[in-house]
């Protein structure tokens, strides 16, 4: 009989593979208070180790990231005995219901579940039935289901037919023969058959273009196209996409795909492919070159045009983020006055929305962190006693991590008193 037990958090091991993020959001960060106040108030769901000491979680990694930010030691949870293609169905069904979930969790989780459900059936049929049974199930494609779906255990004699487990054979066949485990996983979770193979089909993408789905830069049935490019197609894909700023069509990633199967893929012609106008592509901004010629020396080509333009805007998008980080910069007069107007009118804007939300510079005292701190300070019109600075890019997140890191400290802090 299963029992509910504390076990230390460092015995816990995450799920081999597990394919479902843990991210580190606000969700994880209320989780966590709820954990601090009330403790865990949901078992894991753990297994014994087959890789080494401790636990195996099944059900729970959410919760032990959110426990240890809560500065547990310990948590409750339920040991149940499973084998791997148990415990892999078992994973995710646990983790299908929650909200958000990424195409590539998605992708990895049914891929997973299908091949276990597959090796329970292939299993089953072996071990459990006789050769007829077994072939019976194999002509219906049928020996590819989980024995969650099997006949309860029980006893029988003369035409019932007990399997090993207990379970009896006719029913398993019956089953069987209404629905391979495509159909099967895609009862259970309320997809299509094709649904279920184009998310599979995610699987064989490359990490980078994989993150570009999960982002929505790439759209899903446009991934699923990808996937049938090689490897090697993939990352060139990457690399040109990358250089261009821009993302194939439907259309033109369905034509890569043909082109790559018939061997006719490479880096040109993935060039050749791009280039192409879309719907999705990037704003372009178009110039008569008649209208520059006059700005040009003679015999410029249209590649050294374009190069000079991206030249002479990159120095002075470097002497604008000057003039921002220093309040000043090598320019004429009317142009410094201009950018001073402009920015001390964006800083003005900041701290009249502080005051829509109730901020009292006589009462309070006010941090201002990250990349734009900068620019609020030297433009700002603020009491510069009452207002500190910090100009780290990365001060957000490092002030994030310190606010969980405090929290975690009250938390010892108690617990010694």
């Amino acid at each position: 009989m299963e029992t509910i037990r504390n076990v230390e958090i460092n015995q816990l091991h995450d799920f081999k593979n597990h394919p479902f993020k843990v991210e580190v959001n606000t969700e994880l960060c209320e989780l966590m208070k709820s954990i601090e106040k009330e403790g865990v108030l949901v078992p894991l769901l753990v297994r014994t180790n087959p890789y080494g000491d401790g636990y195996e979680i099944i059900s729970g990694h959410r919760r032990k990231e959110a426990a240890v930010w809560a500065g547990e030691t310990k948590v409750p949870v339920v040991i149940r005995e499973l084998d791997d293609d148990q415990a892999v169905v078992a994973m995710v069904d646990s983790n299908l219901h929650r909200e958000n979930l990424k195409p590539s969790e998605k992708a990895f989780a049914y891929k997973m579940k299908l091949d276990a459900m597959k090796h329970q059936g292939k299993r089953l049929s072996d071990d459990s039935l006789s050769d007829n049974e077994a072939e019976v199930l194999a002509g219906n494609e049928a020996n590819h289901m989980t024995l969650a779906q099997a006949g309860p255990k029980c006893d029988t004699d003369g035409d019932g037919r007990v399997d090993n487990s207990g379970n009896r054979a006719n029913e398993v066949v019956e089953e069987h023969s209404m629905m391979n485990s495509n159909e099967l996983l895609a009862r259970q979770v309320g997809e299509s058959v094709a649904q279920i193979k184009r998310y599979i089909r995610l699987t064989n993408l490359i990490p980078k273009i994989l993150a570009m789905v999960d982002e929505g830069k790439i759209a899903f049935t446009i991934g699923v196209e990808l996937s049938y490019l090689s490897e090697e197609e993939q990352y060139e894909l990457h690399a040109v996409m990358d250089l261009e700023q821009c993302t194939p069509s439907l259309s033109q990633a369905n034509r890569m795909k043909r082109m790559s199967q018939r061997g006719e893929l490479g880096m040109d012609a993935i060039y050749l492919v791009l280039e192409e106008e879309k719907p999705n592509q990037s704003e372009q901004i178009k110039i008569r070159a008649d209208t520059l010629d006059d700005y040009f020396p003679d015999g410029f080509t249209p590649k050294q045009k374009v190069e000079l333009i991206k030249k002479l805007v990159k120095e002075w998008h470097e002497v604008i983020e000057n003039f921002l980080r220093e309040g000043e910069t090598d320019i004429s007069e009317p142009y410094a006055i201009l950018m001073k107007e402009a920015s001390g009118e964006y800083a003005s804007q900041i701290f009249q929305k502080l005051h829509d939300y109730e901020y009292n510079e006589q009462m309070m005292k006010l941090y201002i962190m990250g990349g734009g701190a900068r620019l609020i300070e030297i433009f700002g019109d603020y009491d510069r006693d009452r207002v500190t600075f910090n100009h780290d890019i990365r001060a957000n997140a490092k002030g994030y991590e310190y606010y969980c890191y405090m929290i975690l400290k009250q938390q010892q802090g108690r617990k010694a008193m």
